[in-house]
């Protein structure tokens, strides 16, 4: 389907991954999992923050790397997970140029530095460390990455549990006055916004209910990608 709509080049990292999971036996000692590398995608016209910087040429491919525990790819089963979104073109001096997103899973007992959520996009990572200069680093307007949204306290909140390290984070976070603030501003923001996505699923399994289109429409907006 892909392949025959253009949206990629060659859907021979798909038939590899394929050919991986019917060679795949159930027998305990090797786990589920699956590696796609290389899958291209013939995507439109690059959206260049500086489109004079870089030629109009962008060559994207999807990595993905996925192992559960059970035998059925499903969230909770999940040990280890990496989605790399990786993107080359040349500059108008013909130097090399790249960019680069991956998904984490993160789910080891091993204290942090930073704040790090089980599921994270990152910016940047191996993809890019060939690189002679991260002068030569793609700047793309995508991708969007979806996000609860933030009023003034939640933004603080945001800025300090990424930049600075997380001992201060979470002692500020033992500040009674400091949970209360955040408490609030969480109930009046992120409260309504999981509940307006959760109401999707309930709403799909009830599509006759009077408010149901409703509920899909408005979860709809807040995730564009739910079906």
């Amino acid at each position: 389907m892909l392949r025959n709509t253009g949206i990629i080049s060659n859907s021979g990292p798909i038939d590899n991954t394929i050919n991986q999971l019917k060679m795949w036996k159930p027998n305990g000692r090797h786990p589920l999992k699956y590696k796609m590398r290389g899958l291209q995608f013939n995507v439109g016209e690059p959206q260049f923050i500086r489109g004079n910087e870089w030629t109009n040429k962008l060559t994207l491919k999807l990595d993905v790397d996925v192992t559960v525990s059970n035998n059925c790819f499903n969230y909770q089963d999940v040990t280890d997970l990496t989605i790399n979104v990786h993107y080359d073109t040349k500059s108008l001096l013909d130097e090399p140029c790249k960019g680069a997103w991956h998904l984490d899973f993160h789910n080891s007992p091993e204290p942090t530095k930073f704040m790090h959520p089980i599921y994270h996009f990152h910016h940047g990572g191996k993809k890019l460390d060939d690189l002679d200069s991260y002068g030569n680093i793609i700047l793309l307007d995508t991708p969007r990455v979806m996000h609860h949204p933030l009023d003034i306290f939640l933004a603080i909140d945001f800025v300090i549990s990424n930049f600075v390290e997380a001992e201060s984070w979470v002692r500020l976070r033992g500040d009674t006055r400091y949970q209360k603030i955040m408490e609030k501003a969480q109930q009046h923001w992120w409260k309504p916004y999981y509940e307006e996505l959760g109401k999707y699923w309930t709403s799909k399994a009830n599509s006759k209910a009077g408010s149901s289109a409703k509920n899909i429409a408005a979860a709809r907006e807040l995730n564009p990608h739910l079906i």
